[in-house]
């Protein structure tokens, strides 16, 4: 269970630093990117485990859901443009 909350935290403050990189006014609102950071991190933390990839908990799997939070933001970003 706590591993979750890191990884929705994970996943919330990418969102919150793409929003913060990304100045301009999009549709999506305020709240969007750490929506869409914080389902990119879940994702992650579903599919990783279960592909055998990484284990949450670890330095790994922490990685590769800040970077899988980080790929949906931008995706976000490009996809407003």
């Amino acid at each position: 269970m706590e591993e979750w909350l890191w990884v929705l935290g994970i996943g919330f403050v990418v969102g919150v630093i793409g929003k913060i990189i990304r100045r301009e006014r999009d549709p999506g609102g305020f709240f969007m990117p750490m929506l869409v950071g914080m389902g990119g991190a879940a994702l992650a933390a579903m599919l990783g485990p279960a592909m055998g990839l990484f284990y949450l908990g670890t330095m790994p799997g922490y990685l590769a859901v800040t970077v899988s939070a980080a790929i949906l933001v931008f995706l976000l970003t490009v996809a407003h443009r």
